[in-house]
Formats: C-alpha cells, structure tokens, sequence
C-alpha cells in the first residue's frame, strides 16, 4: 500500500486542525493571564509547560498518523492551522474573554466591597472593645500519650 496524495491531503489538513487546537490551548493560557496578572516567572512557567503540551500533542499526532514519521510539510500544516486560528478565531476569543473576564470582576467587585465594609466596621469594634483573637497558650494535652 503506497502513499496517496488523497492520504498526504488527509494527514495535512488534520495537522492543520492540530495547529488549531494547539491555539486553543494557548488561548487558555492568555485567558488566564488576563484574569490573574503574573509575574514573569510565571508566564515564563506557563509557556514551558504549553510548549509541553505542544510537543507532546505533535508527537503523538506523527505516531498515530504518520508512523512516528516527522515531515516539515506538516510540521508546517501544524503551524498554518495554528495562525489560521490565531489570526482568526483567537482574535475573537480573546476580545471576548477580556469584556467577560472584565464584567466578572466588576460583579465580584461590586459583591465583595460591602462585604470588606462589614468587616471593617467589626474590626474597629472590635478593636475598641480590645476584642483579640489571639492563639490560646494552654496546650490542649498535659503529656503525650502513645496510642498503640
């Protein structure tokens, strides 16, 4: 059974879907950078470990669709799909996910501000009251026991 170009077509194009969901897999990660700012030591843990996932999802799309064998031109079918839907679809993931991820703050901002009142308020009563919670210096055992 020889190497059709039917077949050369097939293995192109699903490593092209490939590159897409590798770009959906990086938009996550750009979703949570824009929900939980980080550091860079952070980002820097978070690209290593997408690049992981990366390698690790064309290495098992060559073994399963190509024998193992590692070809440049779908190499190069992984990186089109990959800025097909950056290009793409991610522009529009990520436009959307920031107005989201923006109106989910503004709710938990508006939740959490009476909340962080009241407690203000029972601090400072507390407070002038000279109310302390304060760790207990009576040991909850007087001797330690062997239990077996």
């Amino acid at each position: 059974m020889g190497i059709t170009i039917a077949n050369q077509t097939s293995i192109f194009i699903s490593a092209m879907v490939v590159g897409a969901i590798l770009g959906i897999c990086y938009d996550f990660f750009r979703i949570l950078r824009v929900a939980i700012p980080a550091s860079r030591n952070v980002v820097m843990l978070q690209d290593i470990l997408f690049f992981l996932l990366a390698t690790s999802l064309i290495f098992l799309y060559f073994l399963s669709q190509n024998k193992g064998e590692v070809r440049l031109v779908y190499l190069m079918g992984v990186l089109l799909g990959w800025i097909l839907y950056y290009f793409t679809f991610g522009v529009m993931v990520i436009s959307i996910s920031t107005k989201l991820v923006g109106f989910i703050k503004k709710i938990i901002r508006i939740i959490a501000t009476p909340i962080l009142w009241v407690m203000g308020v029972l601090v400072r009563i507390m407070k002038k009251f000279k109310i302390k919670f304060e760790s207990s210096k009576i040991p909850l055992k007087s001797k330690l026991i062997m239990l077996y």
